[in-house]
């Protein structure tokens, strides 16, 4: 797939951390990133969908936000400060 992490915050993060990112480094912070993007995917599309009852959209919900707080909190432990993003990327415009 096309890549839809923040490219300038990773580009700072390796510029400033250039002797820690390795490969696996480098998988860590994009797995998290996508994973964060399916959860405000999520979070923002979640409400509009009309073939599941409110209790289940509710789960749903706090389902997505956990693991965009779960993903936050792996990459704040791994990276330190990293860039905050609750709306999804759906365009590469989004990106810029």
């Amino acid at each position: 797939g096309q890549e839809r992490v923040c490219l300038f915050a990773r580009q700072l993060t390796r510029q400033q951390n250039t002797n820690l990112i390795t490969g696996s480094m480098n998988t860590i912070w994009d797995e998290s990133y996508k994973a964060i993007n399916i959860a405000n995917a999520g979070i923002k599309y979640i409400p509009t969908i009309s073939f599941v009852s409110q209790d289940q959209q509710k789960s749903l919900l706090a389902e997505a936000k956990f693991f965009r707080a779960y993903n936050y909190f792996y990459l704040v432990k791994t990276f330190g400060a990293i860039p905050l993003s609750t709306t999804p990327v759906e365009t590469l415009e989004d990106n810029l």
